[in-house]
Formats: C-alpha cells, sequence, structure tokens
C-alpha cells in the first residue's frame, strides 16, 4: 500500500524516503520523545522539538529560520539582534543533543527517528530499520569422520584429561563462578559517591569548564594594625581584602579537584562575563553578592541571596517562606560576634546559559573557601547526601 507506512516483508527494495512517514506517526513520535525526561522537564526544548517538527510535516520550511523560531518559541521581537542572541541556536543544539541520548536507549532503535541536522532547523523523519528477512537453513548431514588422534602435548597431560572426574570440573567451574560475583556484584551494586553525582552532568559533557570568581570593588592594601573585636565585622572585611583571597583560593582548590578528574578548568572574574560566555561552557560560579552572575541566574532559584545594604543584613532567602531570616549575617555587627557564615550550593541546568551552572557562595568570602572545601571532599560531600531527600 504505497503511501501508508506498509511494505511488503521479504522484498530486497530501498528504503522509502523520509516523507513517506504518516504524519500522524511523526506527531505520536514527538510527543512520545517528549515525554521522555530529557524533554519533558523543560517547556524550552520540547516547545521547540514541536515547532520545528509541526513546520517540518507542513513543509514549511521557511518558518524554520532563526529570527522566526526566535519570535514564534522564545518570544523574542522580530528586530532582535541574532548575531548577539544565541538562544535559538544553543537551543537547538541542546534539542540535537537530546534527541541522539533518547535513540541511543535500548529498543528505540525500532521507533520512528527523528533528526534536526547541524547547520538547519528543517527535522527529518526516518521509519525505523526493517528487520531482516528469515531464512530457512538445510543442513546435509555430514559423512562421520574419523577421530582425531590426541595432539601428542605429553602423556601426563592426556591422562589427566582422560581420567579427570566431571565432579572436579563442576566443583572448579562452580568456585570460578562464586569468585566472579563476588567481585562483580559489590561493583554494580554499590552507590555511586555523592561526590560523583553531584559533579556528573559538568563533567560527561565535552570542552573545559569555566570558573567565574566574584570581582568586587579595588580595595586597599591591608592595614596592619591589630584586631579589634568591637570592630564591624563590614569594616573588618573592608580592611582586610579577604574576599577576593578567599575566592582564588576556592578557584585553586576547584581547579586541582577538576583537573584529577580529568577536566581542564579556567578561572575569569565574572565582572566582564557575557551570557554567550556562560552559554559557551559549563560554569562554576564562585561567590555571592560581588558575582553579578551568581544574583543574575540565581534571582529565580527557590533558594537565593538578599541583602538589605551593603554594610548591613544578609541572608539566603527560601522563596516559601520569604520574611524567614534563618540563614542570615549581619556584618555590621562587631567582630567578635560573628561566628558562623553560611553557604549556598546549587547545580541547575539554567535555562538562560542552557548550561548546567554550579554555584558556590557564601554570605562571605569565608563561606565561598568552605563550600568550595565541601564540593571537594568526597567525605564531606557523602555527608552532605545523607540529608538529602531520595533522587534528589
Amino acid at each position: 500500500m504505497a503511501g501508508q507506512g506498509i511494505y511488503a516483508q521479504g522484498r530486497n527494495e530501498s528504503r522509502p524516503p523520509a516523507d513517506r512517514a504518516e504524519p500522524e506517526a511523526v506527531r505520536e513520535q514527538v510527543e512520545r520523545v517528549v515525554r521522555d525526561p530529557l524533554f519533558r522537564n523543560s517547556k524550552r526544548y520540547s516547545g521547540l522539538l514541536r515547532f520545528i517538527a509541526e513546520r517540518s510535516l507542513d513543509g514549511r520550511s521557511e518558518d524554520l529560520k532563526e529570527r522566526i523560531i526566535g519570535m514564534e518559541v522564545f518570544g523574542r521581537s522580530p528586530d532582535y539582534d541574532t548575531s548577539n542572541d544565541a538562544t535559538v541556536r544553543v537551543a537547538a543544539n541542546e534539542v540535537r543533543k537530546r534527541l541522539a541520548l533518547y535513540y541511543k536507549e535500548p529498543g528505540r532503535d525500532q521507533e520512528l527517528r527523528i533528526d534536526v541536522p547541524s547547520g538547519s532547523y528543517v527535522a527529518e523523519f526516518r521509519l525505523p530499520e526493517l528487520a531482516p528477512q528469515a531464512t530457512t537453513t538445510v543442513q546435509v548431514p555430514e559423512e562421520p569422520k574419523p577421530e582425531p588422534e590426541k595432539r601428542k602435548l605429553g602423556s601426563a597431560a592426556v591422562a589427566a584429561l582422560d581420567g579427570l572426574n566431571p565432579r572436579y570440573l563442576i566443583a572448579a567451574i562452580a568456585i570460578v563462578i562464586l569468585a566472579l560475583t563476588a567481585w562483580v556484584v559489590p561493583r554494580i551494586l554499590a552507590p555511586v559517591p555523592m561526590i560523583d553525582q553531584f559533579w556528573a552532568p559538568m563533567l560527561n559533557g565535552p570542552g573545559p569548564i569555566v570558573v567565574y570568581i566574584s570581582a568586587p570593588p579595588d580595595i586597599a592594601a591591608a592595614q596592619s594594625a591589630p584586631v579589634n573585636p568591637a570592630e564591624r565585622f563590614h569594616d573588618f572585611m573592608d580592611r582586610r581584602p579577604r574576599v577576593p583571597v578567599a575566592d582564588m583560593n576556592a578557584a585553586s582548590a576547584l581547579g586541582s579537584f577538576l583537573r584529577r578528574k580529568g577536566k581542564e578548568a579556567f578561572v575569569r572574574p565574572a565582572l566582564n562575563a557575557s551570557l554567550s560566555d556562560l552559554r559557551s561552557a559549563p560554569a562554576v560560579l564562585l561567590g555571592s553578592y560581588h558575582n553579578d552572575w551568581v544574583m543574575r541566574l540565581g534571582g529565580d532559584l527557590h533558594f537565593r541571596f538578599r541583602r538589605e545594604s551593603e554594610e548591613g543584613l544578609r541572608w539566603i532567602e527560601d522563596s516559601a517562606n520569604p520574611t524567614a531570616r534563618n540563614w542570615a549575617l549581619d556584618l555590621s555587627m562587631p567582630l567578635g560576634q560573628v561566628s558562623q557564615d553560611y553557604i549556598l550550593l546549587s547545580r541547575v541546568l539554567d535555562q538562560s546559559a542552557g548550561r548546567w551552572v554550579v554555584v558556590i557562595g557564601g554570605l562571605t568570602g569565608f563561606g565561598t573557601t568552605a563550600g568550595s572545601e565541601i564540593v571537594t571532599d568526597p567525605n564531606a560531600m557523602a555527608a552532605l547526601g545523607a540529608h538529602l531527600p531520595k533522587n534528589w
């Protein structure tokens, strides 16, 4: 039945063209794909895939241009600058990667294939490969051959084989199986360490990781006056420029850790970084209030940094209880009364950057340093993981 997606079996015919796939079958496959966790948790990528598939099915390739996709899918204005706004390109690359991951799962080679070739936004649809035609093999009995003589490997070895008790052979095989089981099974069932779970999305991708450090205002050189416990904490921090040093120490520790994991890491200030920079590689954002990208990308997260003023109260806010000040630090307090800091650790697939982003920040630089030590210490991460919900 030509044009109906049904083909005679057993005939050596070439594959039908991609446009012979039934539109309804394509739409069903699109919905099957977007229900997968790779797409289900992102309206951005599932929406783009649906748009591309529908326009491709309708033959409206003129709608599959970067500017039109930006307007129709991502709400950009008609005159937006596509050279500076890479939203469509980044999202399309992510859709391609997620489609590739989807079809790598076992059994999906028999599903209708959806591809968005690189350099184009027009989708291609391919029917699953037909299974090869079964063949019948007729075996012709052969004339019995005389048993070959045993190779003369040594009379003792031949005699040992001839006289081997089958029970001993079975026992030997059983011992080997038990030994292999004792070695393999614990490695299969052993949980993945918390530190590896946390860093996996950053380490598994291609290319380097960029560590963006805070860029606070220029601070005068540290003075040699003795510490006054009654001095305001903020004045102490301002007089002794520990924040930049803390971030550099944290960045150095992270770089060493990532290199041990086989990942190249670069350090750069966040002050001059653009969104295009964050889109180019996975990012680790160090610090809090003096790191613009921590404040910009973290503004919509469940937990985020807040403060009343540069020299006053600052805290980590729980968006479910925004009036609470459970994790707060008052920088106007006397230095001798400050005994703790609070750290925000987050790992998100950021929608603006289209990349995995890790944030490590304290209310002060001391907390940032402590946070970098936690995420690079297997024991500390294991202790942290014990307090997280299952399947976090």
